[in-house]
Formats: structure tokens, sequence, C-alpha cells
């Protein structure tokens, strides 16, 4: 039989097998049991020779069942090979103690095998009667593909743990219930903790210190694993602020993902991978807070554009920069110049403004003074504070700020001229909010505001200044009437709507005013003066009009009267008012006026002709005794007379020649040295009186000889300045009148041109004093003429300005270098603070216009300190000289 198993086996076993009650089924199952290939089997006796072993078995070794048996285990399998050594000990072990052994994946290279191969040996004893083993049954079985499969499986298990251990994406493990269970040390990095800190520690634990972008606290159930474990989907790129336990703030991207096939017991049930994207934040959030700080910045300049309103700008910026730029809050403050060099707030806006109540905001250089807003208006400097926790400085406004969430600032100082008059203050929620490019922005959107805050003040300043000058062309400066500009206003309109109406000019002067002014002062006089003129006002209905021509003259226009008899009786009221008397100060003073009386039309069909004929009358009104009113005559021959007298001893004046020029010296201010020369008429007449200028120049003005004269005085006044130049002087400005008349219907520029070419002098030596009446006719030619006479090269003056007989609508278009301000605001500038505003205005208005000023009839030193304070550039009056005679011009600058 070829199974059959007794070869293998003794005499004896046979034997005693036979003589055991074992059937012949049993040997069959033994030898269907060595048949089968899937077992690799073996039998050998106590004394470890194989009994038999199966085909699988011989085969394992590369040999043949026959060559096994009755052959001792160490004649086949040699000690010296240890997996060969390891079995046979085993082997006697097993048959020493009686009890079943193993060997489990044991490694075997043999040469007949071209691979290495593992196998499970298991050692089972079969034990006689007497207990002691007989036998051993040794199986073997292939294992070679589990073990490589473990090998591999260990093999990805290594990799994947050094591919997770050194990659720079944090990787964390957690069970069902949350816990980490694994983490590699990139995610220890970038939570900054351990990994044992973290290990065992759930999304509850009080250590988490999360916030979502818009800084809201993150809920622990939200954490992108405890989502993905409840809902089992996978959560993307989830975007967390996370507090590391120094409180640095990172942002971290969180992916996670749910293991479907995980079982309560085991380790991981979802994995999340964190990316650390601070950098990437911090790039974003300062790229989106530059794009704020461009388009604040571009708001800015449009709000600068259509700004009007000082504090309407300032409430417009503030709630521009947090409305739009997504601050906290801003406010404007203003350095004050007191003893604590206190901050004023002006505009705020924003949450928690009640912070500037409850601190102190200096700018000294003191504790209270060095927090951002003081330090910034002291140095002139940007002041930034990225961290009030953290910043030793914010300490005194620390608790106020956090209160309010206030986590950092910027005080950007408002300069002007390389100071700096105040501050911008902006509040972030936000520690480290303000980056270098954002702050430049921010700084030159604070430049641009402060540049709005100027100009809004200048066009304010300005806008005063001329609205003060404004009211001195229509009214008097000591009285608030209107002047002779706004009367002739008026009574053009009355004219043009008088149809066959009647209408009055009342020209009225203040009896013994002179005598007043002189024994009372100055001031007192034009106290009077307020109170005369108010109390003539009472007289009038309110379509009446009362006008000062200057010092104690007043004209009154009454339109639409019924007949000259109601111009009487209201002359009469006037009158009596007069008389009652007025308490000035500590007198009482009695005073009565003259009044002379035109009627139009029979008068005289326009305004200067009724003016003219009124004036007239009044000095008939004089010459009666005064305190009465007389209406025009023709009487007025009597005058022409005289006037024609002057007019012929003019033209003789101009043959002999009787007339003569005095220079009063012009100064600057500043220095105290002359730098020009005033011409001034005299007429010596041929009887050796002096006549006054007033008496003859309306005269030669009204008849045309004003144009001679005037070339004269202009070619004399030239050729005195050559002479002085030659004589060593310093050169000087050569300042000379133009009237009215002259300057239109003289040539005056080919006059200019011609007196300069003549004698030798150079244009920018030549003034040319204009009076106001200049402007008051034909402005468009007048201003023509004034810039070709500027082409010529010459500098132009307004004379007496501030009287109110321009037309300041045409002051800018003039091409004038300097203003003149009249001797009558000059002369009580001391005692007039009126007269000081209007001074102080023409001041302010001529050099916001670039022009010089000088102010002319300075005759006291607290008159100069007065100008002085106010900034005007030149003087001339009695305090440095009087006029003199050229012969003694040298000797002033001895």
């Amino acid at each position: 039989m070829p199974n059959d198993i007794s070869p293998f086996m003794s005499g004896d076993l046979t034997d005693s097998l036979l003589c055991q009650d074992a059937t012949r089924t049993q040997f069959k199952f033994i030898e269907a049991i060595f048949a089968r290939p899937v077992f690799s089997l073996a039998i050998l006796d106590r004394n470890c020779h194989f009994i038999r072993v199966n085909d699988s078995y011989a085969r394992l070794f590369g040999k043949s069942a026959m060559e096994f048996a009755g052959r001792h285990y160490s004649e086949l399998f040699p000690d010296n090979v240890p997996q060969f050594l390891e079995t046979r000990q085993l082997l006697e072990k097993t048959i020493d103690t009686g009890h079943s052994s193993s060997i489990t994946a044991q490694r075997h290279h043999l040469p007949s095998q071209e691979e290495v191969m593992y196998w499970d040996w298991m050692l089972e004893p079969v034990s006689g009667d007497n207990g002691v083993t007989e036998f051993v049954l040794l199986t073997a079985i292939d294992v070679t593909d589990l073990k490589r499969a473990e090998e591999e499986l260990r093999r990805s298990e290594s990799l994947y743990h050094t591919v997770v251990t050194v990659m720079a994406e944090g990787v964390i493990g957690q069970s069902v219930d949350g816990r980490i269970t694994a983490i590699n040390p990139a995610a220890a990095r970038i939570i900054g903790r351990s990994p044992e800190e973290m290990l065992g520690l759930t999304s509850n634990s009080p250590i988490w210190q999360t916030i979502y972008e818009d800084g809201r606290p993150f809920p622990a159930h939200e954490y992108p694993p405890m989502v993905a474990l409840r809902t089992g989907q996978p959560q993307h790129k989830v975007i967390m602020g996370f507090h590391r336990p120094d409180s640095t703030l990172i942002w971290i991207s969180v992916n996670s993902q749910p293991i479907p096939s995980a079982d309560p017991t085991d380790a991981i049930a979802v994995v999340s991978t964190i990316h650390d994207i601070t950098d990437h934040k911090s790039a974003e959030g300062a790229q989106a807070r530059l794009n704020r700080a461009l388009r604040l910045l571009s708001l800015c300049n449009q709000i600068l554009i259509h700004a009007q309103d000082e504090q309407k700008l300032l409430d417009d910026i503030c709630h521009l920069i947090v409305e739009t730029g997504g601050y906290l809050m801003a406010w404007v403050g203003f350095a004050e110049h007191d003893e604590e060099k206190t901050v004023r707030p002006v505009a705020e806006y924003g949450y928690g403004q009640d912070y500037l109540n409850s601190i102190h905001i200096s700018w000294a250089d003191t504790d209270a003074g060095r927090g951002p807003t003081g330090t910034a208006i002291r140095t002139c400097r940007t002041s930034v504070n990225q961290d009030y926790l953290t910043n030793p400085r914010m300490r005194p406004w620390r608790e106020a700020a956090i209160q309010r969430g206030y986590q950092s600032s910027i005080s950007l100082p408002l300069k002007e001229g390389g100071a700096a008059f105040g501050s911008l203050a902006i509040y972030s929620a936000e520690p480290c909010s303000f980056f270098p490019e954002e702050v430049k922005l921010l700084e030159e959107m604070a430049d641009d505001l402060a540049f709005g805050i100027c100009t809004l003040r200048t066009h304010a300043q300005r806008k005063v200044a001329e609205d003060k000058l404004a009211f001195l062309a229509h009214h008097d400066p000591l009285t608030r009437l209107p002047n002779r500009v706004l009367l002739r206003a008026r009574f053009d309109s009355a004219i043009a709507s008088a149809n066959d109406n009647k209408l009055a000019m009342l020209f009225l002067d203040l009896d013994n005013f002179k005598e007043i002014n002189d024994s009372l002062g100055h001031a007192l006089g034009d106290e009077l003066l307020v109170s005369v003129a108010k109390r003539l006002q009472q007289c009038l209905d309110a379509s009446y009009t009362i006008s000062r021509e200057g010092g104690d003259e007043f004209v009154v226009l009454l339109p639409n009267i019924a007949d000259i008899e109601q111009a009487g009786r209201i002359a009469q009221k006037m009158l009596d008012a007069a008389c009652e008397s007025f308490d000035i100060g500590n007198n009482t003073l009695h005073t009565s006026f003259s009044i002379g009386i035109s009627m139009y039309p029979s008068d005289g069909a326009d305004f200067e002709t009724l003016r003219t004929n009124a004036d007239i009358a009044l000095y008939r009104a004089k010459e009666s005794g005064r305190n009465n009113y007389r209406f025009f005559t023709q009487q007025m021959n009597i005058d022409a007379k005289r006037r024609m007298q002057i007019q012929t001893d003019l033209h003789s004046a101009l043959r002999n020649p009787d007339f003569r020029l005095h220079y009063q010296p012009q100064i600057d201010i500043g220095n105290g040295r002359i730098i020009g020369m005033e011409a001034l008429l005299r007429w010596q007449h041929a009887n050796g009186e002096l006549v006054p200028p007033g008496q003859f120049i309306p005269v030669a003005e009204q008849s045309g000889l004003i144009i001679p004269i005037g070339e004269w005085v202009l070619e004399q006044a030239c050729r005195q300045a050559v002479m002085w130049q030659k004589q060593g002087l310093p050169d000087l400005v050569m300042a000379v009148n133009l009237s009215a008349v002259q300057f239109r219907h003289g040539n005056i520029v080919e006059t200019v041109a011609e007196a300069l070419r003549t004698t030798g002098l150079a244009p920018s030596s030549l003034e040319l004093e204009l009076t106001e009446s200049i402007l008051l006719q034909d402005t468009e030619t007048s201003i023509k003429t004034l810039h070709t006479l500027k082409e010529i090269g010459v500098k132009l003056s307004i004379d007496d300005f501030g009287t109110g007989y321009s037309s300041l609508a045409y002051l800018k278009r003039l091409a004038v270098d300097k203003l003149k301000i009249d001797q009558t605001f000059v002369r009580d500038l001391c005692e007039d603070t009126d007269n000081q505003e209007i001074v102080r205005a023409i001041i302010q208005l001529g050099h916001i216009l670039k022009l010089e000023i000088i102010a002319e009839g300075v005759e006291t030193e607290e008159q100069l300190t007065y100008l002085r304070a106010f900034d005007c550039d030149q003087m001339q009056g009695y305090l440095f000289s009087k006029p003199l005679p050229p012969e003694h011009i040298p000797s002033l600058f001895k």
C-alpha cells in the first residue's frame, strides 16, 4: 500500500499499536491526514528520529519523504543553523515536558529556496499509557505571505509615521469622544504646546481660546473635528483665530476628515490637518487695511473739495474714518496754549466717545502729555500705539481704553508751517492695526485735513476782512451810517422811480465841532458824532437816508417828498433835536447844526450837482448865523466867481511858477529806515499867502488845470529823486499823487513814460498814489490803465484806503502794490477799538492779497506800537518828519 506507514514504524511500535484496540478506521484517518497537502506533517519518536513525514513537509526542505525515515533530526538539520537548533531544542523540551509547543513566523532561507520563507511550528506530544511522551507530531504551516503582508504594513506605518512627523502641516487625530489621541510635531509647534500637553485633551478644554474672523468667540461644538464627527461630513478650510499660551494670536485653516468605519473603541475617528495662515492672514489684512486707507484718503479729499465749514469738515472726517474705515472711534483735538497745554476735543465719532471725558489729554512734556496724542502734537510726528495691553506708555489710559474695546491707536499731527496745531486720533479694535504703508496713507490724509482746515480758516479770515471792508465800502466806520457810495446808490434808485415827485438833499454840518474836538479830545468828539448820528436817525422815517460825509458833515436824502415845505419841516425837526444837550462821559455838551438844502430837479438833475448846491446852501446857512437851514439860491454865482479867481491864479502859478514840492519820508516799520518820499504840492500865491491844497485842488480838478499841474509835479518829483541818487542818498521810492481827473483824462500812461524817459529815473523808483475816487467811475477802463502802468514797471498805491469810496469788488483785480491807510483811522487808533479792528482788517486783507501796507498821519509812539503789533509794513507822519523842502532831505540820512 503506497501510503502504508508500517515501513516508518519499528516492530515494537507495530506490535504495540496492533495490541491497542485501534481499528483499521483510525489508520485510514491518519493516512488521510498525511496525504493532505495543506499540512506539512512529521512524526518523531522520543529520541528525535523521524518516523514519518508527508510529501508537503519534505518539499519544505527540498527533500523526499524517504530521506527522512529513521534519521535523527540533527542529521538532517545541523545545529549550526540557528533556526534548526531552535526547533530541535523545542522538540526535546516537548518530549521532556509532555507539553505542546510552538514557534511563530520562524525565518528560513534554505539553499534550495530562492527566497526567505516563514513558518509557524506546532509540536504536539503523544504519550503512552505510562504518561511518557512516545511520539511528537510536528506540524509546519507556511505563513510567508502573511509575514510579508505584516512587514509591508509595518513599513507603510513607519513611512506614514515618518511623513507625518516631518511634514510642516499639522496633523491631529481624535477619538469619537473628541479626545486627542495623536498629534505630530508640526501641530504641536503651530499650537504652541508639547504633544504630551495635548494628548488626551478634548475640544471643551479651557486652554483653547479661539475666535471667528470677525472676532466673535468660536464655540467648541463648532470646531471642525467636532462637526465632522457629528455630521459625518468632512470640513474644509475652516478659518479660526487661536491664542497661543503666550497670548499671541495666530490664524489657522483646519480640514477635518471623519473615518467612516471607525469603531467606538478605535483610537482615531477623525483626522484634522491644520495650516498656520497667520502670515497670509496678516498680508491679507494688511492689503485690506491698505485698500481701506486708500479709500479713506480718496473720500477725505472729496470731502475737502466741497468743505465750506470747518466744524462740519471735522465731523464728516471722523464719521468717514469710523463708518468707512472700520475703526472704533476717531476724534480731532486742537492744542490749547494754556498753562496745562490742554488738548481740546473739537470733533469725535464712533464707539466709546465718553472715553474723552474720562481722561486728561495734554501736549506738555509730562506724564499726561506722553500719550500718542500729546506726543504727536509736541513732536510734530506720528505716534503709534500698537497694543494698549502691553505698551507700558499706555498705563495711564489703558483701563479706560480696554473697557471700550480699544486695542491700538494712532495719533497724527495736524501741521501748519512745521508746527502742529492739533491731532487726528484713530482707535482700532485689534492690536497691531497700523502697519507702515497704512500709516503713510493716514499721514497723507491728516496732512490733507490740516491743509483743508488752514484753507478754511484763511477763507474765513478773508471773508471777515472782506465783510468788514465791504461794510466800510458803504458805511462810515465811526457812526455806521451809510457813506457817499451807498447814498449815491439810493439817490440813483430814487431818481429812477421819482416820476414827478420831488427829492431833497440836505447837507448838515455840526456847528463849533472843531472847538469841542480840540478842547475835549478826538475820542470825546467821536462819541459826540455817534450820539448825534443816532439822534438824527430818530428824526427820520425808514425811507429816508442819512449818511456821514466825513468829519462833522452829514447828508440826508429825502425821496418822494410832497413839496419844499416838507423838506423844511424835516430840517427844523433835526435842528430842534440837535439843540438838546448830549451827555458824553462826564460832560454835558450843547451843539447845533447848519443845514443846506437843494431840491431835485430844480436845483440839479444829478447827484453831484445837488450835493454841490446843498453844500453851497450850507455855507450860506453858516454865514447866516448857524443853527438854521437855507435852501439853495442863485447866490451860488458869487461863489462861482471866487472859484474862477482861483482858477485864474492857478494859470499864473503855472507860468511863474509859484508851485513848490515838499517831501515827507516814508519809513519801514520793521527796521526804521527811510525807504521812500511822498511828493506834496505847495502853492505860494503871488500875494505871499500859502494856499491850502483843499482850496485850489478842487478848482484845478474842476477846471482841468490839474492835468498840467500834475505833469509838472510828476516830472519835478522824478528829477528830484535822480538828484538825490547822484548825491549819494540811498535809492528811494518817489510817491506821487494822481487825481481822478488826471488819471482819466490826462493821457497818464504817456505822461508817466515821458517823465521817466526825460529824467532817467528807473520805473521801479516811482510809485503812483491814486485816490479811491478813481475807482468810482468807468472801473474797467481804470483797471486797464493800471495794468498798462504796471507793464511800464512803476509801483501803484491806493491812497486814503478805507474811507469807503472804492468798489471793493474790484480790489482783487487792481494791479496795485500798496494800500495806504487813511489818517482818519490812524488818528484815534489808540482809543477807538472800532478803528483798531478796521486797521487790522485792512492790514490782514492787504497781506492776503500780497500787498504792502503803509499808514499815514502817524503822530505818536502809541500809534506806531499798534501798527507794529498789527504787522503794518510802513508809516509816514509827523512822528518821524513833517513834509520838508528838498534841500532839507539829505540831513535826514546823517
